[in-house]
């Protein structure tokens, strides 16, 4: 039986590929250790958040618009939504943000869905992209069909992004099409954007990070292992796993029980992944987690998401109106940042947590906050080294 240590260390999208030995563990958040801890009183349980920190990542889903229809959408219903509203960031609004990220210290900013965020085509996302110098590293989750928009000199001169992550669902394009609801030829302009990514990649000492993040759902999870070998033949080194969640309110799109012990198997047998990482993947674990002492992502205010319509959420697995901290086509997002609204919302998913409401295998930070736990309590060896924080991703929260 996997201890329940080592299945801290894994966070539910796993490597099981890596270029340079960089892996993206729950220990990541502890490179901010000690000093965002300094003057927390623990013992006060009535307020969750204590003091105003700066972000130290924030991710900006531009647009709700999307180029696919994918079966397993975590996003469906509010894309829908976003659609019928025309859900995208104004380009004043999107430079204002951008301005209060540079002065306020975020040290990491994805760029994510919502929709496909490189179908976002306002003058000012390419000018964020290829900006002088910012103090924050950018990191990129697209699903790869609009990918070589990132490959202009501009873009790839600035040497702004830290790493570019292509969502991937198929090896082959009759999969593909099942999967996404899209025309083989988008397979074929993804393939195409990957193989120019290795090709930079190989010549450019600054070149992103590049992988890609293998998403199983229903259709696709029993070809794991051909999707595998599929991306590292193409040259792609670091390949990631993740299996798809029910994210909205009655969605039913989750691996089944027979479905997550079948793909256990695979990986086991065919990828010879470690109990610990089958663990953290399926959330099929043989120890039920415990509850964190509370949520220290929230209380120690490590990371924000502003999606398309502008509201802005403290944690994606609650990213519901009733639990935005305010939008920032109304307030500027460093006047949101710390005020009443966040404090109320950080209490609020506090004692969802701790009422065991929030769900291990959807929350990517909920072994973080355990991690956090075991630190309080002493274990200061768990402390990644400074120098160790691009390894860890340390920046991307």
């Amino acid at each position: 039986m996997a201890s329940q240590t080592a299945i801290l260390k894994n966070t539910v999208t796993t490597f099981v590929s890596s270029g340079g030995g960089k892996q993206l563990t729950s220990r990541r958040v502890l490179a901010h250790f000690p000093e965002r801890l300094s003057g927390y009183d623990e013992s006060d349980h009535e307020r969750v958040i204590q003091t105003r920190l700066r972000p130290v990542s924030v991710a900006l889903c531009p647009t709700a618009s999307c180029v696919r229809q994918c079966n397993f959408c975590s996003n469906t219903t509010r894309n829908k939504h976003g659609k019928q509203m025309c859900a995208e960031y104004g380009n004043d609004m999107f430079r204002e943000v951008s301005e209060d990220l540079k002065r306020m210290g975020v040290l990491g900013v994805t760029i994510a869905g919502g929709g496909e965020p490189l179908s976002y085509d306002k003058p000012a996302f390419d000018s964020f992209l290829a900006q002088e110098s910012p103090p924050f590293k950018i990191g990129i989750h697209t699903n790869g069909v609009l990918l070589q928009r990132l490959f202009t000199k501009p873009i790839v001169d600035a040497s702004n992004i830290k790493y570019i992550n292509v969502s991937a669902v198929a090896h082959r394009p009759d999969l593909y099409q099942q999967v996404t609801g899209s025309p083989h030829e988008q397979f074929f302009e993804i393939e195409q954007g990957l193989r120019k990514a290795v090709e930079l990649q190989s010549g450019h000492d600054n070149f992103p990070e590049f992988g890609v993040k293998i998403i199983l759902c229903r259709s696709n999870y029993r070809h794991v292992k051909g999707m595998v070998d599929y991306f590292r033949g193409l040259g792609i080194k670091n390949v990631l796993l993740r299996c798809v969640g029910n994210f909205e309110p009655d969605q039913d799109v989750e691996l089944r029980a027979e479905q997550y012990d079948e793909l256990g198997a695979i990986f086991r047998e065919d990828l010879g992944m470690s109990e610990d990482q089958i663990s953290a993947v399926t959330g099929r674990n043989p120890v039920k987690p415990p509850i964190p002492s509370r949520c220290w992502m929230t209380a120690l205010q490590f990371n924000a998401g502003i999606y398309p319509d502008g509201e802005v959420y403290i944690c994606t697995l609650w990213a519901q109106k009733e639990f935005s901290i305010g939008n920032v086509n109304k307030e500027r997002f460093s006047s949101l940042w710390g005020g009443e609204r966040h404090r109320q919302v950080a209490q609020v998913l506090n004692r969802k947590l701790k009422e065991g409401i929030c769900d291990p295998l959807r929350c990517r930070l909920y072994y973080s906050n355990l991690l956090v736990d075991k630190y309080v309590e002493g274990a200061h060896d768990l402390l990644p080294s400074k120098s160790s924080m691009d390894d860890c991703y340390g920046r991307f929260i």
